[in-house]
């Protein structure tokens, strides 16, 4: 019964099942030395979850010693004490759901890497809380910074015992075709020549290809091929997805193309397709990905110049990015709602008729409005120290020598206290609200109408007006959506043409119309400036947003326009 309802929270998940030792778990091998898995819960969350006790047994019996567990969720989500594995586990937290801190790929893939090279029979097990978006974000970060171009696994041991049966008929299969098509091209060659200058076929070469042709028999090879599991053969053309990471310009990479690493951890960690039909994506969350192209371009030397202090390439003309960008101001396009759900939501949000901060009520569909918000400073500003003190030069994926002490502070003790992620890691700082005659009617490319909302950065002022507004509207006065204490003095740096901030730093774009959420997207600005000082305009489709829900289903695109500080 227990393993029926895992069975359920698991989802479209693959699964492992030891029959050895009679244990199923949430994991799978995504190579021969990266796990992968879920949770490792007790008390009552074991019933739904992986079992603690059971992980541990699985990762004992198979690999001894030769295992290190690498934990990313925050404190405050879940937690274990590192003894349950011996000590050898480390924490690189970071929210659910979310893009992480930049600097955490390359601390982790570092520390990562010094482990696997100690042997070769370590593995590293990697979990959150569901073993999907935050431990495949981290392990496909893991797969870009390896010299080799990553494949499934190929030892028995990484794979359940009916699929190696699979595997192996798999591979038999491949030689019989490959037989059946050398005797017919030589068939062929014999009926084009003469019987002086090519030999009868022998007596058991002409069987195998009378045999094989016969139609019944080969409807049967076909059919065991339709059942095989995901091999290392070429990564099937229904489980790649297109990246979705914004408006990057493509370059020319030295390390596996990202697209080849997320379709390999969708085909391991996923159950396979049926029917034709495309696989779930394994790291579905757009902002996870885009996060992911980032860290492509800094290992191919292809990110924005002088980001992270990096050196500049010598063929590369460009200068150093500037420190700070301004976000003038956003542009969203939904598709004009109607039905049930928009009557609903009319019903919670009628705000546009309140405010009179220059709203418009057009169509009284709701007071949309965007939160910027990111990861505490200080957090990113630690993190992004020791990535430079522990970076190896010509390899960036290694840690340095010699690296493991940063004033008098241990590498290993980063996240051993809870000091980042007991509380709140993400922190609001700016809001933005709808401008004069800020909402238009278009038509789109099917000539339906579609309602175009300029928004515009809020003042403090402003803000209180919308957020008392909200409250009285929804009758709750406990609705809490203050800016922090830096956004003041963040917002103080502008000349009120827009909210300045760090061109380098992870930022958090949260849309909502009323309270009712709409969707988010992180993205980091400088990897989609331009040069010059022009204007750019970072443009997403609601493909390319992170959870459209609700009122997010009817989004079209968003765009964000921003422009260097001088």
């Amino acid at each position: 019964m227990s393993n029926f309802v895992r069975r359920i929270v698991s989802g479209n998940k693959a699964r492992f099942k030891d029959s050895d030792l009679k244990l199923e778990l949430d994991l799978v091998y995504l190579t021969d030395s990266i796990i992968i898995m879920g949770y490792p819960a007790s008390s009552f969350e074991g019933l739904y979850r992986n079992r603690r006790e059971d992980a541990k047994k699985f990762l004992d019996t198979r690999h001894g010693n030769d295992y290190w567990v690498f934990n990313f969720c925050p404190w405050k989500e879940n937690s274990y004490d590192p003894s349950v594995f011996e000590g050898r586990v480390s924490r690189y937290p970071f929210p659910d759901h979310h893009a992480p801190p930049l600097a955490i790929l390359p601390l982790a893939v570092r520390e990562m890497q010094i482990w696997l090279a100690g042997s070769p029979n370590r593995v590293v097990v990697l979990h959150c809380k569901a073993g999907k978006g935050r431990s495949g974000t981290l392990a496909c970060a893991l797969l870009l910074s390896l010299d080799a171009v990553p494949t499934p696994p190929k030892l028995e041991r990484s794979y359940t015992k009916h699929e190696w049966n699979r595997l192996k008929a798999s591979q038999v299969i491949d030689a019989v075709e490959e037989r059946v098509e050398v005797l017919e091209e030589a068939k062929q060659r014999r009926a084009g020549a003469t019987s002086s200058a090519l030999g009868p076929l022998d007596s058991v070469a002409q069987k195998d290809l009378e045999e094989f042709r016969d139609a019944s028999e080969w409807t049967k090879v076909e059919a065991m091929k339709e059942d095989l599991p995901p091999t290392a053969a070429p990564i099937p053309e229904q489980i790649r997805h297109p990246l979705i990471v914004g408006d990057i310009p493509a370059r020319a990479t030295r390390t596996p193309p990202l697209d080849d690493v997320l379709s390999l951890h969708t085909q391991r960690r996923m159950k396979p397709s049926t029917g034709g039909k495309k696989s779930p994506q394994g790291v579905s969350i757009p902002s996870q990905r885009r996060f992911l192209h980032y860290w492509s371009q800094i290992l191919n030397d292809t990110a924005p110049p002088g980001f992270w202090s990096l050196p500049v390439p010598l063929d590369d003309a460009l200068p150093a990015v500037p420190k700070k960008v301004v976000i003038q101001k956003m542009k969203i396009r939904i598709v004009e709602p109607k039905g049930t759900r928009f009557r609903v939501v009319k019903a919670v949000n009628t705000v546009l008729e309140r405010t009179g901060q220059g709203k418009v009520p057009v169509t009284g569909a709701g007071d949309l409005w965007v939160s910027l918000a990111s990861y505490d400073e200080q957090f990113v500003k630690t993190l992004e120290r020791w990535e430079k003190h522990t970076r190896q030069t010509h390899h960036f994926g290694q840690r340095k020598e010699g690296s493991d002490s940063l004033d008098g502070a241990q590498i290993q003790d980063l996240f051993s206290d809870g000091k980042w992620d007991k509380g709140k890691m993400v922190q609001s700082f700016a809001k933005l609200g709808l401008a004069d005659q800020a909402v238009k009617i278009e038509e789109n490319e099917t000539n339906a109408p579609t309602l175009s909302y300029e928004l515009v950065p809020l003042t403090d002022a402003e803000w209180t007006v919308v957020q008392k507004a909200i409250e009285a509207d929804s009758g709750d006065p406990s609705f809490d959506m203050q800016l922090e204490d830096h956004a003041s003095a963040l917002n103080a740096e502008g000349d009120g043409s827009g909210i300045i901030v760090d061109s380098t730093r992870e930022i958090r774009i949260k849309l909502y119309m009323g309270r009712i959420f709409m969707g988010w997207l992180w993205f980091i600005p400088a990897f989609h400036m331009q040069g010059g000082e022009e204007a750019t305009r970072f443009k997403l489709t609601r493909k390319e947003i992170d959870f459209p829900l609700g009122p997010g289903e009817w989004l079209i695109n968003v765009d964000v326009q921003m422009k260097w500080c001088s």
